[in-house]
């Protein structure tokens, strides 16, 4: 390994810093994971185009918490309908600003976070 650790960062060998997977407590959305689960029963919208071709399926969406609860770096890991991956996507972007950073060695960090959506018609 040739990174140099900082109190709340971390570098690769090239001196980039990158975020943390692992940390000591993970970031949280307003209100918790129940929180979260409104929050998307509310803003997620079923693209109409998807809806009438009757396509369901998740989308994996990872994306960054910066260390003061915004959002970066929102990105699809799934190979879903398009319409379904950018209401995906678009959800995600309105979290910004709503989490809680997580924490390593007692600082706030960026960390990766992975959130699955699942589109259903039933």
């Amino acid at each position: 390994m040739c990174y140099t650790p900082v109190i709340g960062k971390a570098y690769d060998c090239e001196k980039n810093e990158y975020a943390y997977i692992e940390v000591e407590v993970q970031p949280q959305f307003e209100g918790g994971e129940n929180g979260l689960r409104n929050f998307l029963a509310k803003h997620v919208k079923y693209p109409l185009d998807a809806r009438n071709d009757n396509r369901t399926g998740r989308v994996t969406i990872r994306f960054a918490i910066e260390n003061d609860g915004s959002i970066s770096e929102v990105t699809n890991l799934s190979d879903g309908y398009p319409s379904l991956v950018e209401e995906a996507k678009r959800v995600v972007n309105l979290m910004n600003g709503k989490w809680k950073p997580g924490l390593k060695r007692g600082t706030s960090t960026k960390v990766y976070f992975i959130l699955p959506i699942v589109f259903n018609l039933s």
